[in-house]
């Protein structure tokens, strides 16, 4: 078998590990909040390089990752929600106010629910962890969650998949938020984005309603100073470039487009500058009251959709 699937402690902190015997490529999730990614490790010419913000520890998690959401699964809606509130079916929902300094619901539950192996598979170096979610204040609805793990040569390859099991259609998003990070400081890193739209938020991160042309990083552009958390609309391209020049790594993230998929990418740079959030999304901030990727499960409905991380050669 060319891969290892494990269970180990980093100093406390409880992952699973996928691992490649022959190039020595790994990655590792946290089961115990929604298969969150931890390490991210791929090989280029025979050299091993990190390329996304992880713990060590379980202080560290808690501390560090935790705090900024690095990794998690974000369901069952990927952004923020105003004030908590909306409408659904005619019936009214409050959410409870979990973005920190702000009057808005945040990433949903997800990345707090454990999750149980399902499968492994090492001969494909495949990872399935999985879920029930049984409601909570303000989303009283049932959901089982499904996301598989492949590593691949140079790739992790995330499939989630979403079966809604209420007895009533239901309002969705879901979405992701790798932090790539290589060493190097965001503001030497260049990026390219293939969203050609933007959202015009507010100062609590909520859209307008207004839509903007975008005209930052249709090339590839050092980040520099700037601050970002924006998000922006795919229409054909579907994948984000980061290219380290001092290490000279060009990191591609790819999200699956279409009906009921990553339409929508999320990009923000954090205080410390030492990584960026990429984050491949279903659904547009507050997708609940604006309708902007708004996903209605019908009884018994079923998505499948992927988004990559790879080192090109």
């Amino acid at each position: 078998m060319s891969f290892q699937i494990f269970e180990k402690l980093l100093d406390g902190l409880h992952v699973i590990e996928i691992k490649n015997r022959l190039n020595g490529e790994y990655v590792n999730v946290v089961p115990s909040h929604g298969g969150l990614i931890n390490e991210v490790v791929l090989n280029k010419k025979g050299k091993l390089n990190p390329v996304h913000k992880c713990a060590k520890s379980i202080l560290e998690f808690k501390e560090k990752l935790l705090l900024i959401y690095a990794g998690a699964f974000l369901a069952p809606f990927p952004n923020r929600i105003k004030e908590g509130r909306y409408r659904f079916n005619e019936i009214d929902y409050q959410l409870e106010l979990t973005d920190k300094g702000f009057d808005n619901a945040l990433h949903g539950f997800l990345y707090e629910l454990p999750f149980s192996i399902s499968q492994v598979n090492e001969n494909t170096g495949t990872l399935t962890l999985d879920a029930y979610f049984h409601g909570t204040v303000g989303y009283p609805f049932q959901l089982y969650f499904k996301n598989t793990y492949q590593l691949k040569k140079r790739k992790l390859v995330i499939t989630s998949y979403v079966r809604n099991e209420s007895g009533t259609i239901v309002p969705f998003g879901m979405g992701w938020h790798p932090y790539i990070a290589t060493g190097t400081s965001v503001d030497l890193l260049q990026l390219k984005i293939p969203g050609k739209k933007t959202f015009e938020q507010n100062k609590q991160h909520i859209p307008t309603g207004k839509i903007l042309e975008n005209r930052n990083f249709l090339e590839q552009s050092t980040i520099s100073d700037r601050f970002m958390n924006d998000c922006y609309i795919l229409e054909n391209d579907d994948q984000t470039h980061i290219y380290d020049p001092q290490k000279d790594l060009n990191i591609v993230i790819s999200q699956q487009t279409g009906e009921k998929a990553y339409n929508y990418c999320m990009y923000y740079t954090p205080p410390e500058r030492d990584c960026l959030a990429v984050e491949p999304m279903t659904a547009a901030p507050d997708a609940f009251n604006n309708g902007q990727g708004l996903t209605t499960l019908l009884k018994g409905e079923e998505i499948e959709i992927f988004f990559s991380i790879a080192l090109d050669e």
